[in-house]
């Protein structure tokens, strides 16, 4: 190609040639087969580093080259190929891509979202001898059109991938990626599945332990998501105005909801002899720390399954019975709103169309 090569690497780059960061060199070269010793690769190597515009991405490829690593595995400036090889995840830089996030201060459960998402993608670019760090607009498309077509996904999981993308390409890579595929993406607003009341109490009934009882009253009478329930505090409980305090909640704010009379007894002997920063659902293998958000599913899995309930309902159904019965009860929609800790109220209306159609099978008594 002799000088040919840096006129195509102009052309791909649109414009002047300092703007090739070794990110993108080490796409570049690996797409066209450009190995140490080529007369490409040393054309390219003599221009970078010279005159200021040294980048390391040729040293690391003659070091691995020498060590016998094949250099067909994907390139990653700053993981040596050997060690890219053996996982995915070093491929991408998911430690620096977490790091990022938890210094944006992302919530543990958006971090672990995001990386899952990252690291399916990246497994389904090596497949295809890519990587996450070169990756073209038309792969994501094909990628994600893939997902589509064979019913893998739904839309939640589309806008978690767009928005995993976004971060990485932004703190990652420092190249904001306006993502067009991935546009225009909208939420479905499928009505959320409820329990009765009747199937509330039989799943209170049928669990025995008093700390895991607790944990679905308190789930339920407060209308808590799972990760709000196990951070729960003793202090955090106020028996006089049976209220409980949220805290961190979703969108990184505290907030206030009810808790049921009927509980204050079990809550009391859960607190009994703890001091007020200790957690008031621990865990009997981790001294100190909360139960898992595992522990609760797992709980609320066996009572369903003990009760005989068929529907398909988790744990934050009971989050949506709590809404839903008290909007059929006749509390105010904003007041449900303050409960939930939703940002806007367009969250809560959902719950409207819920008690609209449980309100079907109620007959006139006139």
């Amino acid at each position: 190609m002799g000088s040919g090569i840096l006129g195509v690497l102009r052309e791909e780059l649109g414009g002047d040639l300092e703007f090739a960061s070794n990110l993108f060199l080490a796409g570049f070269m690996r797409r066209r087969g450009i190995v140490p010793g080529s007369v490409e690769f040393r054309e390219l190597a003599e221009y970078y580093n010279s005159g200021g515009r040294r980048r390391g991405v040729f040293r690391e490829m003659e070091r691995d080259a020498r060590d016998g690593v094949d250099l067909a595995a994907p390139v990653v400036p700053g993981v040596p190929v050997r060690e890219a090889q053996k996982s995915s995840l070093r491929v991408w830089d998911a430690d620096r891509f977490e790091r990022a996030l938890r210094i944006k201060d992302y919530s543990q459960a958006t971090v672990r979202s995001y990386v899952s998402r990252l690291e399916h993608f990246s497994r389904w670019l090596g497949g295809r001898g890519r990587s996450l760090q070169s990756v073209t607009d038309d792969e994501i498309f094909r990628y994600v059109d893939e997902l589509v077509s064979q019913k893998k996904v739904t839309s939640i999981y589309l806008r978690v991938l767009k928005a995993a993308l976004h971060a990485y390409f932004s703190e990652v890579l420092g190249e904001p990626r306006l993502l067009p595929m991935l546009m225009g993406i909208r939420k479905r607003h499928a009505l959320p599945q409820v329990l009765t009341k009747g199937e509330v109490a039989r799943l209170l009934r049928v669990t025995t332990n008093l700390k895991h009882r607790s944990m679905l009253a308190v789930m339920y009478g407060s209308g808590l998501r799972v990760s709000e329930v196990i951070k729960l505090r003793v202090e955090d409980i106020n028996f006089e105005n049976l209220t409980l305090r949220v805290r961190m909640a979703k969108g990184k704010k505290d907030r206030y909801s009810v808790f049921s009379e009927s509980i204050i007894p079990a809550l009391q002997e859960l607190s009994e002899g703890r001091r007020g920063n200790e957690m008031l659902f621990w865990s009997n293998q981790r001294a100190g720390k909360a139960v898992s958000a595992r522990t609760l599913q797992h709980v609320f899995a066996q009572a369903k399954k003990k009760a005989g309930i068929q529907k398909d309902v988790s744990c934050h159904s009971m989050r949506h019975s709590f809404a839903t019965h008290l909007l059929e009860g006749g509390t105010d929609l904003r007041v449900i709103q303050k409960l939930l800790g939703h940002k806007h109220i367009q969250t809560t209306t959902i719950y409207t169309g819920v008690a609209r159609r449980t309100l079907q099978n109620v007959k006139s008594p006139l």
